[in-house]
């Protein structure tokens, strides 16, 4: 680990408090529902067909009040074994249990919200970023195949030019004059680089 790398409670947006991130996504909610945050329940399923599109926004936001509401449940459990002060195996095993769920809890708000915030902070950048490669592709395919149709017609050209009796050379030149190609030199060398390639009978 680098010496000077942030702490690690200073790479999280929320600082790592489940009260924070509760009232961020609350928030979320009630803004887009038009409802008081204190009027939010874990089951906000019922108010949104949008929480059962997977890995919509309303999805995400559902299921990470969801989790956490899971996880002060588990908490809290483990903290009144603990409380009791009861020494039977079966306390000790029921704080145990519950703290484990918590603590899996824990880690699955974490992995959520950072999908979360990579989502729908980041996402579009990416999608834009990718359309952006599709259309630079697709316009290399073009520009691809309109060089490959004004070789066949610089080739075409200079087939009849020789079958008419004309050398390479000069059927180079005559196209050239006629438009086809930069220069009487590349059609040349077009013309060889196409003779070498064509199938011995």
């Amino acid at each position: 680990v680098s010496d000077d790398a942030p702490d690690w409670q200073e790479t999280n947006p929320f600082g790592f408090s489940f009260s924070a991130i509760e009232a961020f996504f609350k928030k979320h909610l009630s803004d887009y529902w038009g409802i008081k945050v204190e009027e939010i329940e874990p089951d906000i399923t019922r108010l949104t067909s949008d929480a059962y599109l997977p890995f919509s926004r309303t999805w995400f936001e559902v299921k990470i009040l969801n989790e956490i509401s899971f996880f002060d449940y588990c908490f809290q459990d483990s903290k009144e074994r603990e409380d009791v002060k009861v020494l039977s195996p079966g306390y000790r095993w029921g704080h145990a249990f519950s703290l484990g769920l918590a603590f899996k809890s824990a880690g699955k708000i974490g992995r959520m919200v950072e999908h979360y915030r990579w989502r729908f902070s980041y996402g579009q950048d990416a999608l834009r970023g990718r359309a952006s490669v599709m259309a630079a592709k697709a316009g290399g395919l073009a520009r691809a195949k309109l060089s490959k149709s004004a070789s066949a017609a610089r080739i075409d050209k200079m087939r009849q030019l020789i079958e008419a009796g004309h050398s390479r050379a000069r059927a180079a030149e005559l196209a050239h004059k006629a438009g086809f190609g930069p220069s009487k030199e590349a059609n040349r060398k077009l013309w060889t680089r196409f003779a070498q390639a064509k199938p011995e009978r």
